[in-house]
């Protein structure tokens, strides 16, 4: 098992991970504070706690699109 650390929001994270995924980690972590901070622009958020879960709806949709996007196009 090996551990990176993570930044998202100004805050660091100690994640475990599997060995030689810990590129991939740093990467999504980046991609979640990218997105975060775009949606921190926004004013949408009350505070850490409500941008976290805004974030988290965000990414979840997206996903959940690009699913239906692929499952429609088979």
């Amino acid at each position: 098992m090996a551990e990176v650390t993570i930044y998202i929001n100004g805050r660091s994270y100690d994640i475990s991970c599997d060995n030689g995924q810990e590129g991939r980690v740093v990467d999504l972590a980046s991609a979640i504070d990218q997105r975060l901070q775009q949606i921190s622009r926004s004013g949408a958020a009350y505070n850490d706690a409500h941008l976290m879960v805004l974030t988290a709806l965000v990414l979840a949709d997206e996903l959940f699109e690009a699913k239906e996007q692929v499952v429609g196009a088979v």
